[in-house]
């Protein structure tokens, strides 16, 4: 069984290393019926939208986290007793 195994390893060559070929450009056209699709859509109010995003970028970050707390238990995600203990680590 060992003469058959080495048989084999032996009948192998090294393989030749494999050269890139270089690349060929194909000539295809832009596809833009997805585009024309979404244009074709009613479009949102885009005014309200940039004014919403920009008073919520102007934000001071304690509403920020506010808002955070809110969602998250909402969610039931948020943990009050969490921060309680961090700050009695500091205070001792």
């Amino acid at each position: 069984a060992m003469s058959s195994a080495s048989g084999k390893a032996k009948g192998k060559q090294p393989m030749a290393p494999v050269e890139d070929e270089e690349f060929k450009p194909t000539a295809e056209l832009d596809d833009e019926t997805s585009l024309l699709e979404e244009e074709g859509l009613p479009q949102e109010d885009t005014g309200a939208e940039i004014s919403s995003l920009e008073e919520e970028a102007n934000l001071p970050i304690e509403e920020v986290i506010r808002r955070m707390r809110e969602r998250a238990e909402a969610e039931g995600e948020y943990d009050d007793d969490d921060e309680e203990e961090e700050e009695g680590e500091f205070t001792d």
